[in-house]
């Protein structure tokens, strides 16, 4: 009955906003996953590499022996670094599945709540006043739908720049420098 007077017509907006958000299922396993195992990887490395340059500098001396224990520790604190950077990035890639599964609920369950009041509305939704209280069910139902849509957008917004602050800041290995003389050849 619902089809009848236009109920698929007063949902198509709701059900949009529910395809823009795509499948109803999260990703399996988490997103993240790869990258904490990654992190915990990187942090055995972290500890292994410690230990191995401890022993180098106990058992080498000289100014050759401090160059190459300084650049083993920069490496060993750089993996320590990409480690809290991958866990960093593992816990949003979480949130925004969880934000979006979220979202893609809530969509649903204003698409199943306006169709159960609309079945049961079904005897009156043929007269004037029954089309008029589907149409204003419908459309609390849609700006309902637009709120939940910029919460969610709204929260992968911030997400990203949370992303994008734990990213490296990426610097061209191969740009030549303004005192370089061959680059103004």
């Amino acid at each position: 009955m619902i089809a009848a007077v236009g109920g698929d017509l007063l949902t198509a907006p709701l059900r949009e906003l529910l395809d823009a958000f795509g499948s109803a299922s999260a990703p399996a396993p988490d997103p993240g996953a790869l990258l904490r195992v990654g992190a915990q990887l990187a942090e055995e490395v972290h500890a292994a590499g410690r230990d191995a340059v401890a022993e180098l500098a106990w058992a080498w001396t000289g100014p050759a022996a401090e160059n190459a224990v300084a650049g083993a520790e920069r490496v060993v604190s750089d993996v320590l670094v990409a480690a809290d950077r991958g866990l960093g990035i593992a816990a949003v890639a979480l949130e925004a599945t969880v934000t979006v599964a979220t979202g893609t609920a809530e969509l649903q369950r204003l698409v199943d709540s306006f169709l159960a009041f609309a079945n049961r509305a079904a005897p009156v939704a043929g007269l004037p006043h029954g089309q008029l209280m589907l149409l204003t069910v419908a459309v609390e139902h849609i700006a309902e739908g637009l709120r939940v849509l910029t919460r969610v957008v709204s929260t992968l917004a911030d997400l990203t720049d949370r992303l994008t602050a734990l990213l490296p800041e990426h610097t061209p290995v191969d740009a030549p420098s303004a005192a370089d003389p061959a680059a103004h050849a």
